[in-house]
């Protein structure tokens, strides 16, 4: 999948090449903290990126605001072609939607560079939890109006708009609770508390990729 996406994203770069790029490191800024799942995808694709263009590309964590810090370093790099955001659905969509104001604009602030991945969603519980079943699940959050919690990455985080499409096709009426479970800085800890009993539920990306993520670069490019 990373060999399939490189080879779409190389013809794509910037119109750099008539002159000598890259010529010293570039950044691929990650919104999100290490060790979560765009840190996964990112550390490979920058290893392969280092290894085909010659130059080191270091991935730079920023994470904060669902993602509008890191993008927000990136909208206002120079435009030179040597700052690059692994995005994903909230800083490239719907945080325009969720925050009073935007540091970016999201329709202009970025020129999209390749399509990287696409994932499923699931939803696992903890072992003790008598539900076997999504079907099962929904029927005891119908029973108990607001009892039973999901985690997910915050809200606008691609899981968020996931349990708010389920309640809706569900109709639940108070919803599945979308409780923020990632308050240990990363996604993956997210199911441990689940496991241990901690946690009721949880929607997660499996491991094989997330919501389309892009990296894209500043549109504002020499």
């Amino acid at each position: 999948m990373l060999r399939r996406a490189l080879l779409a994203l190389l013809p794509a770069l910037p119109a750099l090449a008539q002159r000598p790029w890259p010529t010293r490191p570039m950044r691929l800024v990650v919104p999100f903290p290490p060790g979560g799942l765009a840190d996964q995808l990112a550390r490979p694709l920058a290893a392969r990126l280092t290894a085909v263009l010659g130059q080191p590309m270091v991935v730079e964590n920023r994470p904060g605001a669902g993602g509008n810090i890191g993008a927000d370093a990136v909208a206002k790099a120079a435009p030179d072609g040597y700052s690059w955001l692994l995005g994903s659905i909230g800083p490239l969509a719907a945080n325009q939607f969720l925050f009073a104001s935007m540091p970016f604009d999201t329709a202009t602030a970025f020129a999209p560079v390749s399509l990287l991945v696409n994932t499923p969603k699931v939803i696992v519980v903890n072992r003790d939890r008598p539900w076997r079943s999504l079907a099962e699940m929904l029927a005891a959050a119908r029973a108990a109006p607001g009892a039973v919690r999901a985690g997910s990455a915050g809200n606008g985080s691609s899981l968020h708009i996931a349990l708010a499409l389920l309640n809706r096709a569900a109709r639940v009426a108070r919803r599945l609770r979308s409780s923020r479970a990632f308050r240990r800085k990363s996604p993956p800890p997210c199911a441990t508390p689940r496991s241990a009993g901690g946690w009721r539920n949880r929607a997660g990306s499996s491991a094989a990729a997330r919501p389309s993520p892009l990296p894209v670069s500043s549109r504002r490019r020499r």
